[in-house]
This record gives C-alpha cells, structure tokens and sequence, in this order.
C-alpha cells in the first residue's frame, strides 16, 4: 500500500491525502497511470484553447498540449498581432497624429496605440512559451529544449537586425559600393542557422503527440493570478522561508509587471499633459514608493522558488550581486561609446574632408563583452531556476507547495 510522501499515511488510489489533504502525484495507482499513459487533453474549439492558454494553464509549463490547442492559439496570436498592426498602420497611413495634433490621454493616437501593443505582447509572451513547452512534452522532447532554441533565435534575429541596419547606413554614406560588402561574415549563416531553428520547431509542432509520456510532464496544481497576488502581498510580504510553486512565481511576476506598466504610463500621461507643473515631484515620488513596496515581496517570492527547486536563497542573493556590480557600469560603457560615436558621426557629415570612423565595438572597454557575457549567464540561470519544477515532496525548507483537497 502507497504512503503519502507528506505525512506517511496510506493512501490507497486516492488523489488527495486523507490526513493532510496533499495532492498525490505518484503514490496513487490511478494518478501514475493518468501521468505516463494519458495523451495531451483534446480541444473542443478555438474559444476553449483560448481559455486554456491565457486561463487556466497561462504559466504552466508542465503537462502537455495537443496540436489542436498549439495552433488553436497561435491562430488567435496571429489574430491579436494583425489587429494591433493594423491600427498602427492606419494610424501611420491616415497621418492622424499631424493633423491638429490630437491627444488620447496626453498621448497621440499612434503612440498610444504602441504602448497598448507593448503591453499586449507582454501578456501574451508567457503563455505562448508555455503551451510550446508543452507541445514539445506531447512529442516526447524536453521543453528546456525549445527554451534554447527560443534564445538562440532570439540572439541570431538581433544581430542579424543589428548587422543590417549598420549596413544600410554605411551604404547610405558610400553609395558606390555594393550593399554586400557592409555585411560581416557570418551575416548569412546566422539567416540560415534561424531558418534551420524555425523549421525544427514547425515539425516538432506538427508531430502527433505521443501516447505515452515522461512521468515528470504530469500537470502540477496551480493557483490563480488573484490567490498568488493575495499570498506574496498578504500572507507572505517578506517571507522567506518555505516554498514558492512556478505558478505562484509566474502569476506574481505578471502581476508586478502589469502594475509597473500602469505606474509608468500614468508618469508618462501626467507629464506630457498640461497639469505636469502643479504636481511637481508628487508622481515621481508616489510611483517610487509603489516600487519600493514590491520589492520585498518580488525578492521574497524568488527566493521561496529557488527553495522549492531544492537550492538556497542565498544563491539568488549573489545573481544579484552580480548583476548588481555589473549592470550600472556596463550601461555607463555603452551610453558613453554611443556619445562619442555619434559625435565623430555627426562630424562627417558636416566635414568636407570626413575622418576615417572606426566600428562601434572600438569605443567599447575591453571588460565590455566580459561583463555582458556575466549578466546574460547570470538572468539566464535565473530563469532555469524560476522554471524548474520543484522536488517532489517535502525538501529541507518545507513542504511541497500544493492546494489543500477540497471538502
């Protein structure tokens, strides 16, 4: 007969504890077979993906998804990206913002229009990285696997854009040589490694999903936005002890940000109307101790997740650090050689006889690239950490943190 991994107590089949109320993922026979044999849950239709995604399973990365409910979403992603480009568009094509120079809020149309779309793709970044993690799970793969397909990806499209831009401004200066020779080296295989990435993932996201899968897929039990808000702002303000689920992390992490989001724009809004005087430094104060009270909870809910994972909190207290120490500085480095650069820039082209420019990275330290290399491993070691799973069972900070059984 199966004990609870809490309490000790038999369990039997059941799902939930009969003495301490905790979820049972593996004691109960009924339970293993659901996490090794189950297939991904099917879909009724678009509107159900939709609640599923953005509802119910919006930072859940663990379980799996079917093809039905990846690219029911998708579909729905599409759908959002083209409204939001759409109104861009016509904002831009119908010159709405010179014509009397209308304001909505103290802001043009258009501008405003960009702070939504801002906040729209904020929304929707983690639920589409959750139900691609899962959708890799229906297949059989690693969802850490699409995470480092996502970031190289992301790095390759950046210095791809980066390298293009730089190009057609050095063609623009000398337009008697061909476009092709302001381009670095590794322009084109960059293109083709994210060709090979994109095409990867479109097969992985058209494979029929497996009907057996890893045991450690199986769907955790997750809070929702209001409880993990209530928990880090009430019940845990300046907790550190215990434990912190991935949901309650990820609800609280979008909780934070969609309320940074209204304190900035309300900054912005005050300043650009006509009333900006007579406030003074009363909205810049008030927004300052708005985020000076999330401190403690954001640092305290990071700290129950990398309990939960297994690793101290003191470990999270030196990312920081070194994050810390090397932040300030290098944006300092890079503001610093942007200045000097446009300067020597701005020279030539008023300069009859322009002196030879060299490349950007020239007017960068030497400790620059070492210092980016530093923070980019340390945020991304904080992101596995936040993304992990838990131990199952109690570890050496407490108990694991699941819902009580119903009643």
């Amino acid at each position: 007969m199966p004990n609870c991994e809490n309490c000790g107590a038999e369990i039997g089949e059941a799902r939930f504890c009969p003495s301490c109320g905790s979820r049972i993922d593996s004691g109960g026979v009924g339970d293993y077979l659901a996490t090794v044999s189950d297939p991904a849950p099917a879909v009724r239709g678009f509107l159900d993906a939709m609640k599923i995604c953005l509802g119910k399973k919006y930072a859940n990365f663990s379980g799996k998804a079917s093809r039905s409910e990846f690219w029911l979403f998708m579909l729905g992603f599409a759908l959002i990206a083209a409204v939001i480009f759409g109104v861009d568009y016509a904002l831009f094509e119908f010159k709405i913002h010179c014509v009397g120079k209308p304001r909505i809020f103290g802001y043009h149309p258009r501008a405003l229009a960009q702070i939504l779309a801002a906040g729209a793709y904020l929304y929707l970044f983690l639920p589409r990285l959750a139900v691609s993690v899962r959708r890799y799970h229906d297949v059989g793969l690693s969802g850490w696997l699409y995470v480092f397909t996502f970031l190289l990806q992301g790095y390759l499209e950046a210095a791809i854009v980066d390298a293009h831009i730089g190009a057609s401004v050095m063609c623009g200066k000398y337009p008697e040589r061909p476009f092709a020779e302001w381009l670095p080296d590794w322009y084109w295989f960059a293109i083709c490694a994210v060709g090979l990435i994109v095409l990867f993932n479109l097969v992985v996201f058209l494979i029929k999903g497996r009907i057996r899968a890893p045991k450690e897929y199986a769907a955790e039990d997750i809070p929702g936005f209001v409880d993990a808000l209530k928990t880090c702002f009430v019940g845990k303000y300046a907790c550190f002890r215990g434990r912190a689920s991935r949901s309650e992390f990820w609800f609280f992490a979008l909780g934070v940000a969609l309320l940074g989001a209204f304190v900035v724009g309300a900054e912005l809004v005050v300043q650009s109307g006509d009333s900006a005087k007579s406030y003074g430094l009363a909205i810049p104060l008030v927004n300052a101790a708005i985020l000076l009270c999330l401190f403690l909870p954001s640092l305290a809910v990071a700290v129950r997740r990398v309990h939960d994972v297994g690793f101290s909190g003191w470990l999270y207290g030196v990312i920081l650090l070194i994050e810390g120490l090397l932040v300030a500085p290098t944006v300092k480095a890079y503001y610093t050689a942007v200045l000097n650069y446009s300067k020597l820039y701005d020279y030539n082209q008023r300069a009859l006889e322009p002196i030879p420019q060299p490349r950007f990275t020239s007017y960068l330290p030497e400790w620059f690239w070492l210092a980016v290399a530093a923070v980019v491993l340390s945020a991304l070691f904080s992101l596995a950490l936040f993304m992990t799973r838990g131990t199952k069972g109690p570890n050496r900070y407490g108990p694991a943190p699941t819902k009580p059984a119903k009643s």
